[in-house]
């Protein structure tokens, strides 16, 4: 909807505002002006979300001044800085101070690094290991699996083991001179020409 400026400044006068509520948690760290050159504090109320104060300049004394004039703070987060560390002693020396979650994962990393490096040859060697079995499970995968045997493979393989068998067995019985009506009889099957590879059929048959 279209506004003048006028109607803009009388809409923020008439707005209540309701005096924010003294801080109890707080985040200090630094901003910087101009990077690498200047920097200033940023203060946060931790509870609320919400940037309560910045100060142009970072060191002890600020802190010191700003904490002095807010009492009731319980809990100071903030980062390694030594005079983060003295303005908070020195402005508000019942609170608890506790390191950031970021500069916390800061120094675990740091350790970690520093435990890692020191075995670094036995960490190589482990990690070719370990990716050595993950290549040997991928091609594990890769191989079509084998089917199991079924009763109806297992039927054939025996028939077909059975007649390579009796097959064997007359030949050697008509190599030693027994015809095909003397091999019969002691096989228990009917006779047949044995030379054209006809082979005898079964006097009894197998039950499919």
């Amino acid at each position: 909807m279209p506004a003048s400026g006028d109607t803009l400044v009388w809409m923020i006068h008439a707005t209540e505002f309701k005096p924010p509520e003294p801080p109890r948690v707080i985040g200090i760290d630094d901003w910087a002006w101009r990077k690498g050159q200047r920097y200033g504090t940023i203060i946060c109320d931790l509870e609320r979300h919400r940037v309560i104060d910045l100060l142009p300049n970072r060191n002890a004394n600020a802190i010191a001044s700003w904490l002095g004039g807010h009492p009731g703070i319980e809990v100071i987060v903030r980062d390694r800085a030594g005079i983060y560390s003295k303005g908070a002693r020195r402005g508000a020396p019942d609170a608890t101070q506790v390191a950031d979650r970021f500069h916390l994962l800061q120094n675990l990393g740091e350790a970690l690094h520093s435990a890692v490096s020191r075995h670094r040859k036995t960490v190589d060697t482990a990690g070719k290991a370990t990716i050595a079995d993950i290549v040997e499970d991928d091609k594990t995968k890769l191989e079509p699996p084998i089917e199991p045997s079924t009763k109806l493979h297992q039927l054939r393989s025996t028939r077909r083991s059975h007649r390579r068998s009796l097959y064997a067995e007359i030949l050697d019985l008509h190599a030693d001179g027994l015809s095909s009506r003397g091999i019969a009889p002691r096989i228990g099957m009917s006779g047949g020409p044995i030379g054209s590879c006809r082979v005898i059929q079964p006097a009894w048959r197998l039950r499919r």
